[in-house]
């Protein structure tokens, strides 16, 4: 089952629909891991997102493989909000770095206040989208 955090104290609108009319979003991370990769059987990962909508911020472990975020159901992580495109952005694990790419998103991604296509995550780097911030942590 997903954990949701509801980032507004407004109603939420739970579906990928891209019918989302409100300025309220939703947080969708998979309690359990999606990947390859079990942190009961590899150990600690080497890093996380942190994903704040308002009060409540939801940790998400980076494997050593590709995530995607966005409003569909078949991402990683899925943020409901109308200003994140189906398939937003992926987090790429390349090169013993992770890496950040837009896909070709509508309203864009954001690294520390500046728009990017494509860049290199750094400890403590804020992802903006849709609303939401996310903030990357590495070595922990």
């Amino acid at each position: 089952m997903d954990k949701k955090v509801d980032p507004a104290s407004t109603d939420t609108d739970s579906s990928c629909d891209g019918n989302h009319t409100g300025s309220t979003a939703t947080l969708e991370v998979p309690t359990k891991s999606f990947f390859k990769t079990n942190p009961e059987q590899s150990g600690r990962y080497k890093a996380y997102l942190e994903i704040t909508g308002s009060e409540e911020k939801t940790g998400f472990p980076l494997p050593h493989e590709d995530i995607f975020i966005g409003r569909s159901s078949e991402c990683h992580i899925v943020l409901l909000h109308k200003e994140v495109s189906r398939k937003h952005a992926t987090v790429l694990f390349k090169n013993e770095e992770y890496q950040l790419k837009d896909l070709d998103s509508k309203n864009g991604v954001y690294l520390n206040g500046i728009k990017v296509l494509q860049c290199t995550l750094r400890n403590g780097d804020q992802i903006s989208l849709g609303g939401f911030v996310i903030t990357f942590y590495e070595g922990y």
